[in-house]
């Protein structure tokens, strides 16, 4: 599991991390997606001293960047339309008087003239830097002090209302390009975790688990922990199944059929010999031949008594005999159809113990959690 948490945004830089295998396979950066529902910026500018300080200066700053001088004609119209403009010019957008895609509404009270700049448009959905206002001094000494004060806050930040299968998106896009499509897959986890899945040149290996890297611009603060949901392994596992006989004396014939497919010879073949383990370790062999060769095992291949491999279980304490059988040679690492086996009710017990793979696809879990 990967724990990402980001501070706030910084105005103007993008939160961003990479991903990493090795020294040498960096992804190119991944933006961290505000997930939730679309909503735009709304921001205040509140002017206090108003009533002293007509005709004084003052400008608007953005990040790093700084508009021209404004004049506070302590006329709320025309102050919101020279804000309106200025802030326009520093987000780089047209300013049209009527629907553009920053609108600014006025209201005062108590020589406080308190200024709402809505953003939409090509901006709709966009989080926007904090924008402030400092005063510009008077130079000439015969003209009373600028005494304006502001104070600025921002009402609803603004959203594109990602998902996190947007975030997905961008993961496995990101993926694509360092290691080539088909190598790393990103699947979203019902947790709103995204689990990656080796393959291609990655599959059944025993891959070093992904590291985050922050990017120093954003100003990210993060902490991470990877957690390897499974190893990639180029072991084979072999099938396997145990079978109990209760049976202390005499003899019990069994089948073994494919589940859904229940289609049994006439008359049993085969035997328990609940005195005598070797006659039943080969006709258990024997069984385990007739059916993996039937049409309902569907396997398309000649299975011998070499593939097959019991062994009775030295262990076992209870009543009766217990088997252990493994699918080798041919069926070595194979997939096997959903056996089972029919007896005498109540003097056995049959069960898979195995599954046979080929070897195992390493997976891997990258948790976002977002902060602030």
């Amino acid at each position: 599991m990967l724990d990402l948490s980001v501070v706030t945004r910084v105005p103007g830089i993008d939160n961003v991390f990479n991903l990493a295998l090795g020294k040498t396979k960096v992804t190119e950066p991944i933006e961290l997606l505000a997930l939730g529902e679309r909503s735009n910026e709304q921001q205040v500018l509140k002017i206090i001293n108003t009533q002293a300080n007509a005709n004084k200066r003052f400008v608007l700053k953005l990040g790093d960047k700084t508009s021209a001088e404004l004049n506070f004609a302590n006329s709320p119209i025309k102050d919101a339309e020279e804000i309106r403009q200025a802030v326009a010019g520093l987000l780089g957008v047209s300013a049209p008087k009527t629907g553009g895609p920053v609108a600014v509404s006025w209201s005062t009270s108590n020589d406080v003239a308190t200024f709402t700049i809505s953003f939409s448009g090509s901006l709709a959905g966009k989080n926007i830097g904090q924008i402030t206002a400092e005063r510009v001094p008077v130079v000439s000494a015969s003209l009373k002090p600028n005494t304006l004060n502001f104070n600025v806050s921002t009402l609803q930040e603004g959203s594109a209302g990602y998902t996190a299968a947007d975030q997905a998106s961008l993961i496995q896009s990101a993926l694509n390009t360092t290691f080539g499509e088909g190598q790393i897959e990103v699947m979203l986890a019902e947790d709103g975790t995204y689990l990656l899945a080796m393959g291609g040149r990655y599959a059944n290996a025993n891959v070093d688990q992904l590291r985050l890297i922050t990017n120093a611009l954003a100003q990210a603060s993060s902490s991470a922990a990877v957690q390897t949901l499974q190893d990639g392994s180029t072991a084979v596992t072999n099938p396997g199944y145990a079978v109990t006989f209760n049976k202390q004396f005499g003899e019990q014939r069994f089948q073994l059929y494919v589940a859904g497919k229940k289609v049994l010879p006439p008359t049993p073949f085969y035997f328990n010999w609940a005195e005598n383990p070797a006659n039943t370790i080969r006709d258990l062999k024997a069984e385990f031949v007739r059916v993996l060769n039937t049409p309902q095992a569907g396997l398309g291949l000649t299975v011998t008594e070499a593939d097959v491999r019991v062994t009775r279980d030295a262990s076992f304490k209870g009543v009766g005999n217990r088997y252990q059988i493994e699918l080798v040679g041919k069926l070595a690492g194979k997939t096997m159809p959903n056996l089972r086996m029919s007896s005498e009710k109540l003097s056995y017990s049959f069960a898979a113990t195995q599954v046979g793979a080929n070897g195992f696809d390493e997976t891997q879990k990258v948790d976002i959690e977002r902060r602030g």
